[in-house]
C-alpha cells in the first residue's frame, strides 16, 4: 500500500491503559519506539473504536478534526504525515478489540482499494486473534479441568468411603479403591456392574442372609432416586457382591448434572458393620438383664403388649405370673451380694427349663421375676406355677454351700383379671403378696385381696373410721409355763368387729393397714389398750404381763420407743410388764435399723422377743448382738415335731441355742399333748397353742385365770 508507518493496537483489561501499541516504521523514518494510549483513547483511535468501522483521513482532514492533537502531537508533526487509514479489529461478538492503522503514503492519499485491502487484513487478523484467545481459553480450561480431576481423584482415592460413578443407565463407570475394598472385589470388576445388582433383588424369606424389611425399604428409595435422577439417603441399606457378602452401609445417591442435563449419578457409601454391632449390643443391654441374661422389664412389656394384642385378636387367654424368692434378702445380708448374684444366675435356667419355648421369663429387678404364658388359662397357669416351684426345690450349690430357696408366685389371667399390661402386672403382684403372706407358694388374683378394688377401698375407709372410733378389740392367748402350768404372759391379738363382715382376724386387715399407712396408729392403739387391760388385771390380783406383736414397719418408726414409754407411764406399769414381739424376717430385713430400734426399746426396760424364729436366715453372730430376751419357735416346726424328726431336731437345737445365749424359749403352735410333753422334755420354757388355750376376750381371760390367784 506504500505506507511508511504501521500500527497495531490491541485493547487490554489493564486499569491504566486501553491498548498496547506495536510500531513498525520504514527505513525512511528510522526506528520508532512503542507507546501506549491513555484509557479514554484519543484521535483516530477513539474515532475508529466508537464507530467500529474503517476510516480514511488526509493530513488536512486530520488537522481540522478537533481531537487530532490528542493523538500524540510528536507522532503527527515529526515526520509530517500525508494521510491516515485505519480499520477496526472486531471480535466474533461484535466488540472492538483494537485497530490496524497506516499513515504517510508517499504518492498521496489512501484510496478505496487501499481501504478494502486493509479491511480484509483486519478481518483476517481479527479471526486469528479471536482463535488465539479461544485456544488459550480452551487450554486454560483444560488445565483447570485436569487439575480439578487430579484433585478429585486424589480425594476419592484416599477416601475411606466408597464412591461409585454411574452413567444414566445405572452402570458403574468409575469406582474408587475404597469401594472395591469394601465390596471385596477389584475396581475393574465393578466397572459395568449395575447398582441394582449391588443393592440385591426382592426379599427371599428362605435366605437367612437376606436383608431385613428396613433394608428392602431403603433399597426401593435408592432405586427410585436412581431412576428419577433424584437424591436419596439411607442409614440401613445392604450391598451384596456375588452371593456371599451382605454389607450393611449408610449411603447416598446424587445426580450429576452437566449443561442442564443429567449425565449420571454418584453413589457414596461406608461400612456400618461395627456401628450395627454396637447398636445391637446397646439394644441387648437395654432389653436384657446383665446378671442373668433374661429379658428385663422393658422387653417383658414389649412381649406382653404383643401377646395381649394377639390374645384379643384370637379370643384366647394368657397368664402373667410374678414370682418373688423367699428369704433372698436374708441370703444377701448373711452371705453377701456375690452369693446372691450367683444364686440368681442359677434360678433363671431352672425356671426356663420348666417353661415352654413360647413362654417368657423376665427378671424385673432384685429377686423378682415375671413369667408370661401365652394361651394359658387359670388351670394351666397353676400347673406351671407348681412346675416352677418344683424346679426350685432342689438345693442350689454355690461353692461349698448348699442353699435352699423357696418362692411365692402370683397369677393374673387375661381377660378375667385385666385387659391391659399394667393392670395384669399389678394384680399378679397383689396375688404374689397374698401367697407370700399366707405361705401358700402361689395364689391366683382375687379382688378381695386387692387394696385398689372397690371392696378393699370400702374396707379401708371402714378401718380408718374404726381406728378413729376405737371400734377394734383385743383377744388374748395365754402363754403357759411347761413346768408348773402357770400363766404369766398373754399375747394380745387384735380383732375387728365389722358391722357387715363380722369378726375379722388380723390377716384380713393388717396388710391393708400396712399398705395404707395405718399400721403406726393401729400399733399404738394395741399397745395402749393392752397395757390398760394389763393394769386392770393387776388390780384384780392377776400378775400378768402382756405381749404385743410389732409390724416390720415399726422398725421404721423412730417415735416408737417414746410412745411405749408414754403408754407405760400412763398406766403406771413397770416396763417389764410389756413384751414386744418382732418376727425374725422383719429384724433381718434391715439388721442395723432393727438393732438401733431394739436397743432403744431395751433401754426402756421392756422385754423383747423374736417371733417366728427359724423361718429366716439369722446369723448367730448377729443374733447374739441383739438385745432380746426371748425366742419364739415358729409353729411350722412345732406342729409336726412329733412326726417329723427334722422338725424335732430343729426345735431341740433352738432350745439349746436360746438357753446358751441366756434367752427364754416360747414354743407356739402346740396342738396336742404329745407335742407338749416333747417340748417339756426338751426344756422349753413356755408354750402357746390351741391345745393349751385359744385366743379369747379379756373377760374370759379373767375368768380363766382368776382362780390361780397371784403368781
Amino acid at each position: 500500500i506504500g505506507a511508511h508507518q504501521a500500527v497495531v493496537s490491541l485493547r487490554t483489561d489493564h486499569p491504566a491503559q486501553s491498548s498496547v501499541t506495536a510500531v513498525s516504521i520504514s527505513d525512511k523514518y528510522g526506528a520508532w519506539r512503542g507507546y501506549t494510549t491513555p484509557p479514554d483513547g484519543s484521535g483516530i483511535y477513539r474515532l475508529v473504536a466508537e464507530r467500529n468501522a474503517p476510516m480514511r483521513l488526509t493530513q488536512a482532514e486530520l488537522e481540522a478534526h478537533p481531537d487530532w492533537r490528542g493523538f500524540g502531537g510528536e507522532a503527527v508533526n515529526h515526520p509530517p504525515m500525508r494521510g491516515w487509514l485505519a480499520a477496526p479489529l472486531t471480535a466474533r461478538d461484535g466488540s472492538n478489540m483494537g485497530l490496524i492503522q497506516l499513515s504517510d503514503k508517499e504518492e498521496g492519499d489512501f484510496t478505496a482499494d487501499d481501504e478494502a485491502v486493509l479491511v480484509q487484513l483486519a478481518q483476517m487478523a481479527s479471526v486469528t486473534i479471536d482463535n488465539s484467545r479461544l485456544f488459550q481459553e480452551v487450554r486454560s480450561a483444560e488445565a483447570d479441568l485436569r487439575r480439578q480431576l487430579d484433585f478429585t481423584g486424589a480425594i476419592t482415592s484416599n477416601l475411606g468411603e466408597g464412591v461409585l460413578v454411574l452413567d444414566r443407565e445405572g452402570l458403574i463407570t468409575l469406582a474408587n479403591p475404597a469401594a472395591a475394598q469394601l465390596l471385596h472385589c477389584t475396581e475393574h470388576e465393578l466397572i459395568g456392574t449395575s447398582l441394582v445388582s449391588l443393592l440385591g433383588g426382592a426379599p427371599n424369606p428362605n435366605d437367612e442372609g437376606e436383608p431385613p424389611a428396613a433394608a428392602s425399604s431403603s433399597r426401593g428409595q435408592l432405586l427410585e432416586a436412581l431412576h428419577t435422577a433424584g437424591s436419596a439417603r439411607s442409614d440401613d441399606a445392604v450391598l451384596r457382591c456375588g452371593t456371599e457378602l451382605h454389607l450393611p452401609v449408610a449411603c447416598s445417591i446424587s445426580p450429576i448434572v452437566t449443561g442442564g442435563e443429567v449425565a449420571g449419578s454418584v453413589f457414596a457409601f461406608h461400612d456400618i458393620t461395627e456401628r450395627k454391632a454396637h447398636t445391637a449390643a446397646l439394644e441387648h443391654q437395654a432389653r436384657y438383664d446383665a446378671l442373668t441374661g433374661l429379658p428385663n422389664r422393658t422387653l417383658l412389656h414389649e412381649r406382653l403388649h404383643q401377646a395381649l394384642r394377639q390374645a384379643e385378636r384370637n379370643g384366647t387367654p394368657l397368664a402373667l405370673m410374678i414370682m418373688d424368692l423367699d428369704g433372698f434378702k436374708d441370703v444377701n445380708d448373711t452371705l453377701g451380694h456375690h452369693f446372691g448374684d450367683l444364686l440368681l444366675q442359677q434360678v433363671g435356667p431352672r425356671m426356663q427349663g420348666a417353661l415352654r419355648l413360647t413362654d417368657t421369663v423376665a427378671r424385673l429387678g432384685g429377686d423378682e421375676f415375671a413369667i408370661l404364658l401365652p394361651g394359658a388359662e387359670e388351670e394351666a397357669a397353676s400347673a406351671t406355677a407348681k412346675k416352677l416351684l418344683r424346679a426350685l426345690e432342689d438345693r442350689i450349690q454355690i461353692d461349698d454351700l448348699s442353699l435352699h430357696i423357696g418362692a411365692s408366685i402370683g397369677i393374673a389371667i387375661f381377660p378375667e383379671h385385666g385387659i391391659d399390661a399394667d393392670t395384669l402386672l399389678r394384680r399378679a403382684d397383689v396375688a404374689m403378696y397374698v401367697a407370700k403372706r399366707s405361705r401358700s407358694s402361689f395364689s391366683v388374683y382375687s379382688p378381695e385381696h386387692d387394696q385398689y378394688s372397690p371392696s378393699r377401698l370400702a374396707l379401708l375407709g371402714d378401718l380408718r373410721q374404726a381406728l378413729r372410733q376405737e371400734a377394734l378389740l383385743l383377744h388374748y392367748q395365754p402363754q403357759t409355763h411347761l413346768h408348773g402350768g402357770t400363766t404369766t404372759t398373754v399375747e394380745a391379738l387384735v380383732r375387728w368387729q365389722h358391722p357387715q363382715y363380722g369378726l375379722l382376724p388380723p390377716d384380713q386387715f393388717i396388710p391393708l393397714a400396712e399398705q395404707a399407712g395405718l399400721i403406726t396408729p393401729l400399733t399404738y392403739w394395741v399397745i395402749d389398750t393392752a397395757l390398760q387391760q394389763c393394769a386392770a388385771w393387776r388390780k384384780l390380783g392377776l400378775d400378768l404381763n402382756v405381749a404385743v406383736n410389732l409390724s416390720a414397719r415399726s422398725l421404721h418408726d423412730p417415735q416408737l420407743p417414746d410412745a411405749v414409754a408414754e403408754s407405760l407411764a400412763r398406766t403406771g406399769l413397770p416396763a417389764s410388764a410389756l413384751v414386744l414381739e418382732l418376727s425374725e424376717n422383719a429384724i433381718m430385713a434391715e439388721p442395723q435399723r432393727a438393732l438401733d430400734v431394739l436397743t432403744r426399746l431395751h433401754e426402756t426396760g421392756v422385754w423383747l422377743s423374736i417371733d417366728d424364729f427359724g423361718t429366716g436366715y439369722s446369723s448367730l453372730a448377729y443374733l447374739k448382738k441383739l438385745p432380746v430376751d426371748e425366742l419364739k419357735i415358729d409353729r411350722s416346726f412345732v406342729r409336726l415335731m412329733s412326726t417329723d424328726e427334722n422338725d424335732a431336731v430343729i426345735v431341740r437345737s433352738t432350745v439349746e441355742l436360746a438357753h446358751n445365749l441366756g434367752l427364754r424359749v416360747v414354743a407356739e403352735g402346740i396342738e396336742d399333748q404329745i407335742t407338749l410333753d416333747q417340748l417339756a422334755a426338751l426344756g422349753c420354757d413356755t408354750g402357746q397353742g390351741y391345745h393349751l388355750a385359744r385366743p379369747m376376750p379379756a373377760a374370759a381371760i379373767t375368768e380363766l385365770l382368776m382362780p390361780q390367784g397371784r403368781h
